[in-house]
């Protein structure tokens, strides 16, 4: 997936790197429990960029995310370098607990 110059100037002039290995880490050993939980992890003005969406739109797929689509799962997994099949299948447990 590549990014505009215009996107990639702005990541760059936030390291979000320790960000993502955090987003990482905390997938990884099952300390992320939810979606909601990403916006504490990283900044939602940087995942509203890197997401592609506005911060509305952003919040409602956080708190439901099964409203996710497959190129927000792209995008997600392209920047915190997860494979996207990792993300689907957190979401998908997400989404089943739920009544």
């Amino acid at each position: 997936m590549k990014f505009s110059e215009k996107t990639i100037t702005r990541i760059k002039r936030h390291p979000l790197d320790a960000y993502w290995s955090a987003f990482r880490t905390s997938l990884e050993n099952g300390s992320f429990r939810t979606m909601k939980q990403l916006g504490t992890i990283i900044p939602i003005t940087q995942l509203t960029i890197i997401m592609r969406l506005n911060y509305n739109t952003l919040a409602k797929r956080l708190l439901d995310p099964s409203r996710f689509t497959v190129s927000d799962l792209k995008r997600l997994a392209h920047a915190s370098k997860v494979k996207p099949e990792e993300l689907l299948k957190f979401i998908l447990k997400e989404t089943s607990q739920k009544p």
